[in-house]
């Protein structure tokens, strides 16, 4: 447990259901790992004891602690406890129900899942009908960090799934216009990543909280502005923009291609870039970590 006044591991509130599927977009942006034990052991044990990581894994904690005194709660039951201890009865059922949503959040691939968004209107609504005393509560800026940083990752992969294919749309125009025409151009397509932030609000919202939550709790989200030991052990703040699309990578290519000597070695390259998910009659092309493109993956 975390003494008063010593530094909290900087992970945001980690799942409580490791068993279901999560998009892996979400380590790319929030640089976390999941916590929580799994209960293929549980047959061949005989009680167990919570150990805290941090203020990160906090409802885990509690939901472990609770199914370990009655394996019969419901976990619903147990958030709503949660929820009227520490952040108010009249918010019992609202934040256990936001805590279920926070966790709905990572389930499938996160492009496909609407359900981000009304979890970020849920907690705003909350936010609206807080205290100032209220919102000084770690549990609750936690809770809204999540949010936040989820629904603002989901607007940033729409918007860079987009900038990918309008760039891969200029570079089969290399043979029409030239291949160092065709790469500067899917180069400022792909850079509208950098130049061109949306939902800042929201973005200006996360870093507002990481603040709140280094003043309450000396959270450290960041390496640069709280101290983190390192960006992998929860210092998400500082991976909030890294680019949700292949921008840095075909970035790479391209410097590679402009080095070759001629223009058809040029265009064989980036036509190979073009091709590169397509292997050709008879073959298959998966993704791992991309639920949509696993279709040959024995998970055992």
């Amino acid at each position: 447990m975390n003494e008063p006044g010593k530094p909290c591991a900087g992970k945001p509130p980690a799942r409580f259901d490791e068993g279901q599927e999560n998009d892996g977009h979400w380590p790319a942006g929030l640089s976390i790992r999941l916590l929580l034990p799994t209960l293929l052991l549980q047959p061949y044990t005989i009680g167990f004891i919570t150990y805290s990581e941090g203020c990160n894994d906090d409802v885990n904690k509690t939901i472990w602690s609770a199914l370990g005194w009655n394996s019969d709660a419901k976990v619903i039951d147990i958030l709503r406890d949660y929820s009227r201890y520490f952040i108010g009865e009249r918010y019992t059922d609202d934040f256990a129900q936001g805590l279920l949503a926070l966790e709905r959040n990572w389930e499938g691939p996160l492009i496909a899942n609407a359900d981000v968004d009304t979890t970020l209107a849920q907690f705003q609504s909350l936010e609206k009908r807080a205290t100032a005393n209220d919102l000084k509560n770690w549990r609750l800026q936690q809770a809204l960090y999540r949010a936040y940083y989820d629904a603002y990752t989901r607007s940033r992969l729409f918007s860079e799934t987009d900038q990918e294919a309008r760039a891969m749309d200029k570079l089969r125009e290399a043979p029409k216009n030239g291949s160092a025409a065709a790469m500067s151009r899917a180069e400022q397509v792909l850079d509208a990543g950098v130049t061109e932030r949306i939902a800042s609000d929201w973005r200006a919202r996360i870093f507002g909280l990481a603040e709140e939550l280094y003043q309450s709790i000396r959270m450290q989200l960041s390496v640069s502005r709280y101290k983190a030991i390192a960006v992998g052990r929860g210092a998400n703040l500082d991976t909030i923009d890294y680019p949700l699309n292949n921008r840095l990578w075909l970035k790479e290519q391209f410097d590679q291609i402009r080095e070759l000597q001629t223009e058809p070695e040029r265009l064989a390259r980036i036509d190979e870039l073009l091709n590169w998910t397509n292997p050709g009659p008879g073959g298959f092309y998966d993704d791992l970590g991309n639920q949509s493109r696993e279709a040959n993956l024995d998970r055992g």
